[in-house]
C-alpha cells in the first residue's frame, strides 16, 4: 500500500495539487503567524498547542514562525505520524511535547475512524466522531486515549498565560468547545484558530449539528478570546 502510493503522489497531477495545498497551508499558517505576533505580549509564559498536527507540515510553519518565545505542545491521533514527530530531532529548541491522545471533552478511550482511502495530507480527516461523513471511514481496532481538554488547559496553565490554540479535530471541536464554554476555560485561551466540520457531520436525535454549530459560533462571538477561522 505504501509502495503504491507513494507511485501515485509523483503523477503530474497530484503533484500540482499538493503543491497548491501547501501554498494555501503557508498562507495561513502566515497570516495566523502574524496575528499572533501582534497580540503576544512580551513577557510572561506564551504556549502555542496544535490539536490535529497530522503530517507536522503546518505545525512547522507556526514553530518556526513564532520560535522560541512559545512553549509547544501538539496533539495527533494517528499512531504512526504522531510516532515521526516524538522521534524528531528537528523540536529541540524550543523541544516540543508531542502527545498520542484525541482532543475531547471527556477522558477515556475511543476507536477512531480512519478515511479509507489516502489523501495529500496522509490520511487527514481522522476522527473520533461515527457521525463523520465526508468519505468513506474505517474504525481503526485499536483503541486510542482522549483527554478532556478543558482539564488539560486548567491544570497546565493559568489565565495569566497567553496561550493559543490551532484547532483541527474533524467534528470534535463542537463538544471540546461547548465544554470550554460550559465551565469557562475557554477564558484562559487567548488566541483560537479552528476549523469546523459541521457540514460533514450525519445529524443524530440528540444532535442537530447546525444548530450547535450556531451556538458555537454565537458563544465565541461573546467571549473575550480572539477567534478565526483556521481556513
Amino acid at each position: 500500500m505504501g509502495l503504491y502510493r507513494n507511485l501515485k503522489m509523483k503523477l503530474p497531477w497530484k503533484q500540482k495539487r499538493l503543491k497548491q495545498e501547501r501554498e494555501k497551508q503557508e498562507r495561513v499558517a502566515a497570516r495566523a503567524i502574524e496575528i499572533i505576533g501582534k497580540k503576544t505580549p512580551p513577557d510572561g509564559k506564551a504556549v502555542f498547542i496544535d490539536c490535529g498536527f497530522n503530517t507536522r507540515t503546518v505545525f512547522d510553519y507556526y514553530y518556526k514562525g513564532l520560535g522560541n518565545r512559545f512553549e509547544y505542545v501538539g496533539f495527533e491521533i494517528q499512531p504512526s505520524l504522531w510516532q515521526q514527530a516524538n522521534d524528531s530531532d528537528a523540536y529541540q529548541n524550543p523541544p516540543v511535547e508531542f502527545i498520542h491522545a484525541g482532543v475531547s471533552s471527556k477522558e477515556g478511550t475511543v476507536y477512531y475512524y480512519e478515511p479509507r482511502k489516502w489523501f495529500l495530507n496522509y490520511k487527514g480527516g481522522a476522527t473520533i466522531l461515527e457521525e463523520k461523513q465526508d468519505r468513506e471511514m474505517d474504525k481503526v481496532s485499536t483503541p486510542i486515549d482522549t483527554i478532556n481538554f478543558s482539564e488539560f488547559i486548567a491544570e497546565r496553565y493559568s489565565r495569566g498565560d497567553f496561550i493559543v490554540v490551532k484547532m483541527d479535530i474533524e467534528g470534535a471541536e463542537y463538544d471540546v468547545l461547548q465544554k470550554m464554554i460550559a465551565d469557562d476555560t475557554l477564558a484562559y485561551v487567548d488566541v483560537l484558530f479552528v476549523e469546523f466540520h459541521s457540514q460533514y457531520l450525519k445529524p443524530t436525535p440528540e444532535k442537530n449539528w447546525e444548530e450547535i454549530h450556531k451556538f458555537v459560533i454565537e458563544k465565541l462571538e461573546q467571549a473575550p478570546t480572539v477567534y478565526y477561522d483556521w481556513i
